[in-house]
């Protein structure tokens, strides 16, 4: 299994008795030396997390059954790209398990004013650049990455609409 930007390492640690291994990579030093020491802590020796991003070369083409990306799909430059890798790390028949904010479903006056403090604290870099996907844009995206959805489900629609997707890597 690979967790995509892991952080802390919250969801690969809780996971961890269930699988034979791990691999979690974050870009941020600071969250891979929290999620090291959590494991630590845990005694969990299964799990190896790294800095780093989704294209590094360790991470060999059919190597992965499940890839996990909760809450990185809305913060990536270029999701397309980010599709086409997990789609080539995944062994054929290999599941993406996905959960990702939708900014850009909800369309009320609080919606509205929200997405733009987000646009505007992106900009002036007090927040990471964020995309605005609808659910139906999130998916289409997915389906375009060759992947075919196994299931579907909204997990919450406040503060934001999160979509949870679960899809298997087409042969």
């Amino acid at each position: 299994m690979l967790d995509f930007a892991c952080a802390t390492g919250l969801y690969a640690l809780e996971i961890a008795d269930y699988v034979k291994k791990i691999d979690g990579f974050d870009i941020s030093a600071k969250m891979i030396s929290v999620a090291r020491k959590n494991a630590n802590s845990q005694n969990i020796e299964n799990v190896d997390f790294v800095q780093t991003d989704i294209h590094d070369n360790r991470y060999e083409a059919r190597s992965y059954d499940v890839i996990l990306a909760f809450n990185i799909f809305h913060l990536v430059e270029d999701i397309e790209l980010n599709l086409q890798r997990i789609a080539e790390l995944l062994k054929p028949g290999g599941l993406l398990i996905s959960s990702t904010p939708c900014l850009a479903e909800r369309k009320t006056f609080i919606s509205f004013l929200s997405s733009h403090s987000i646009y505007l604290l992106s900009r002036i870099g007090l927040l990471p650049s964020m995309k605005f996907y609808t659910i139906q844009e999130l998916i289409e995206l997915i389906k375009d990455g060759k992947f075919q959805m196994a299931e579907f489900e909204v997990l919450s629609k406040s503060p934001a609409t999160e979509c949870y997707i679960v899809a298997w890597k087409k042969h």
